[in-house]
């Protein structure tokens, strides 16, 4: 795996990588048939993912992250038009481009070839139809009804599994059902504006949810997603359920630079950071983004957390990080475990 530098280097290539590989598909009318009827926008951001993907692979020096997703990649990719041909392309393009525009090329064109290696694997899972994230009952009910938007069952049933389960609503419920929207997705069964209708609706709820505020609040939390990451339920939640527990919140939007970060740590001064990344393409930023705040806040404690620090635990170590949480109520035990220290 490349070092340090030379994961720089390919960093600053990226951009150069991406239109090189653009170019070879719009040049050869059988390549450019390999997006199926998708626009060439979604071509465009689809080979910049994969760049983005192979430099979390150099930056985390984990083979992994990428072969971890390769089912995901081909089964959604074949789903969404792609033909079955197209990874293998990609792959072969981005040698080909590699070995042209990058010095020692081979370091970075290794992990290529062994993705290369896993195509056919990869084409037979990607027929494979992946287990649901939830279960039969009101949360299937919920979740069918935000498909549907039926506005009226939606209310109805986030009213009745809030009484039935408080905050933990989070976790056994909406948590589950995000993931299974990403399904849906991934098996085309729903499109893009639904995936972000769902997401608006299910963000006005934690919005308009009363949570009560402590007269005297206890320890103060930042939280915000990964720069970039504009996945931010997992922090909306965390969000409120920390504030229901009595802590002080100060929460930042999506799309937070290390500039406004470091900005409101000096202004909160806030005993925790917690922060949130959902995809692999915004996971390369975080050892910056958490370095910036170790510099400007000495000693604040910080937790991680979101679906790709689920799927890679492992790489947590790297990341210089007090800790990982998978759910709101691990998140809250060990912000309370660390400050308590």
């Amino acid at each position: 795996m490349p070092n340090e530098e030379e994961t720089l280097l390919f960093k600053q290539n990226l951009d150069r990588l991406v239109e090189a590989a653009v170019a070879r598909f719009r040049e050869n009318p059988d390549l450019a048939s390999l997006k199926g009827d998708n626009p060439w926008l979604i071509l465009e951001k689809a080979q910049l993912y994969f760049g983005l993907t192979l430099w979390a692979a150099y930056r985390f020096k984990d083979p992994a992250i990428h072969r971890k997703l390769l089912p995901w990649v081909y089964r959604s990719y074949w789903r969404h038009g792609f033909a079955p041909d197209y990874f293998a392309a990609t792959l072969q393009i981005w040698i080909d481009i590699s070995s042209r525009l990058l010095p020692l090329s081979e370091i970075y064109t290794a992990l290529m070839h062994d993705l290369l290696d896993l195509d056919a694997e990869m084409r037979a899972q990607s027929r494979e139809v992946p287990d649901s994230y939830i279960t039969p009952g009101p949360e299937q009910e919920l979740f069918l009804a935000l498909i549907e938007q039926d506005e009226a069952k939606i209310g109805g049933l986030l009213g009745q599994l809030a009484d039935e389960l408080g905050l933990a609503l989070y976790s056994r419920v909406l948590q589950p059902i995000m993931y299974e929207v990403g399904r849906y997705w991934e098996m085309d069964k729903i499109s893009v504006d639904q995936e972000h209708e769902i997401s608006a609706r299910i963000s006005s709820f934690l919005a308009a949810k009363e949570v009560p505020i402590p007269e005297k609040p206890g320890h103060s939390i930042l939280i915000t997603p990964a720069p970039n990451e504009f996945h931010e339920l997992g922090a909306l939640m965390l969000a409120n359920y920390f504030r229901a527990a009595g802590w002080q919140v100060h929460y930042l939007n999506a799309g937070t630079s290390r500039t406004e970060l470091s900005a409101a740590l000096v202004r909160h001064r806030p005993a925790v950071l917690a922060i949130s990344v959902a995809l692999v393409l915004h996971a390369p930023y975080l050892p910056d983004y958490i370095s910036s705040a170790r510099e400007t806040a000495p000693g604040i404690k910080i937790i991680v957390g979101g679906r790709f620090i689920n799927q890679h635990p492992e790489l947590v170590p790297q990341l210089g990080v007090d800790g990982y949480a998978e759910t709101c109520e691990k998140a809250l035990a060990l912000a309370e475990k660390l400050v308590g220290e």
